[in-house]
């Protein structure tokens, strides 16, 4: 659908810093100019939106381990982060919070308690 939107050109590729305007202009901002990909090309733009998701800076916990990754064993966006930082901007993490993924079957369900959930005052959204 995206793909037929007249006007919109799609790229998809990995972007590792922002092409800046070091001319200093009014008022002494920067301004952005594009984007630079981890290939080299760079692509400049009017206006550059950054949407980074979980993958900027992503880290992955596994039981005591943690590394570097986005999701299903993609990397993370590590080298834009960086260059974030560079330019002075405070970047955190987004925590999603995704459970551990059990399998049903190999638990021993009898062995466990049952314990009914609380009921909040407060709506959770």
């Amino acid at each position: 659908m995206l793909e037929s939107q007249p006007g919109l050109n799609i790229r998809q590729a990995e972007v590792v810093d922002l092409v800046i305007d070091e001319g200093l202009g009014t008022k002494g901002l920067r301004r952005v100019l594009g984007l630079r990909l981890r290939d080299g090309r760079k692509l400049m733009a009017g206006a550059t939106i950054i949407t980074t998701g979980t993958f900027l800076n992503g880290l992955i916990h596994c039981g005591e381990e943690k590394y570097p990754a986005g999701r299903s064993g993609e990397p993370a966006s590590v080298l834009l982060g960086e260059a974030l930082r560079a330019l002075g901007l405070r970047t955190c993490r987004l925590k999603t919070g995704t459970p551990p993924r059990l399998d049903g079957r190999t638990i021993r369900w009898e062995a466990f308690e049952s314990s009914r959930a609380t009921r909040s005052r407060r709506p959770s959204a």
